[in-house]
């Protein structure tokens, strides 16, 4: 029991630290780590009245086992220390290291790409489909002008409900969402201030930014646990796409083009170069980051998802 709840502390660590960086989805690393569909049912059941009925009646115990609440609790503090733990080392990271980073994270994405397309095989015309459609979304949001910052309360809640909108549909990435609408950065100070205890200004931002992610979440758990049931392979293949279409914003070679109020808008893409040392440490980062999730994939029941019938 203990080595399980441990296990879930680190894949929800794992999550949330994922969560950080611009590009990664939240949602695809559950996915591999085999919590995502138990995670959304959870979650679902949550927010359902039979749930409610269990509370309200003061039937805790029966109300707690209806929502998976150790799963929860597990998966939900492992993510707080994810980012409370990641903020700081991935904002050295990207300020210091910022192309061998990006080349970590973009072999962990083309392997998690390899896996969830795998899981598809044989492709059918309807899986086709949905994959150009998730790719085409995604590649589209290269093209949406970042926003500036904003601190205020209304505007952090509409960040908070994107984020986690973004967070919970797999192959979208919450942390590049708020790049663009501006408030990335504000994020990534705020909760690196939690860990160097300046928690009235930390919660200034925070707050406003965990009730806009409630609300998102309220909205979208419901329709993903439907999704789940009726159409699993569908968004499977959407998220296939997404995922693919992210790995054009964690290519590690490249130099800013245009940048607006100290913003980097737009980047010059530059050629993998093997006369560069720097280059080979990046593959070599790059080979580790997609060894990393070949080995999760061998720690787990692999994805599985509902055979095709009439495509």
């Amino acid at each position: 029991m203990i080595k399980q709840i441990i296990a879930l502390i680190i894949k929800g660590m794992v999550v949330g630290g994922c969560n950080m960086v611009p590009g990664v989805s939240g949602g695809t690393v559950a996915l591999l780590l085999g919590i995502y569909r138990r995670l959304i049912e959870a979650l679902h059941c949550v927010f359902a009245r039979s749930s409610w009925q269990l509370l309200f009646k003061l039937q805790f115990r029966l109300w707690w086992q209806c929502i998976q609440g150790g799963f929860l609790l597990a998966v939900f503090v492992g993510v707080f220390l994810g980012l409370l733990v990641f903020a700081s080392i991935l904002n050295w990271a990207f300020n210091e290291y910022e192309s061998l980073t990006l080349a970590l994270f973009l072999g962990m994405i083309i392997a998690a790409a390899w896996y969830l397309l795998k899981s598809l095989f044989p492709l059918g015309r309807v899986d086709v489909l949905w994959l150009v459609v998730g790719l085409a979304v995604s590649l589209s949001l290269f093209f949406v002008p970042v926003l500036s910052e904003n601190s205020s309360p209304l505007y952090l809640v509409l960040c908070g409900v994107v984020a986690m909108v973004s967070m919970v549909i797999p192959g979208l990435s919450g942390s590049y969402l708020l790049l663009l609408l501006g408030n990335y950065t504000l994020m990534v100070e705020a909760i690196s201030s939690l860990g160097e205890g300046a928690y009235q200004e930390a919660f200034a931002v925070l707050g406003w930014l965990f009730l806009g992610c409630f609300v998102g979440l309220i909205g979208m758990v419901k329709f993903l646990a439907w999704l789940l049931k009726h159409y699993e392979r569908a968004l499977i293949a959407n998220v296939s796409g997404f995922v693919v279409g992210s790995m054009l914003l964690l290519w590690p070679f490249k130099q800013a083009k245009k940048i607006i109020d100290d913003k980097i808008v737009s980047y010059d893409y530059l050629p993998l170069d093997l006369t560069n040392q720097q280059h080979w440490l990046a593959v070599t980062l790059f080979i580790l980051g997609a060894a990393f999730i070949v080995i999760l994939q061998n720690c787990k029941p692999k994805i599985k998802v509902v055979k095709k019938t009439h495509q």
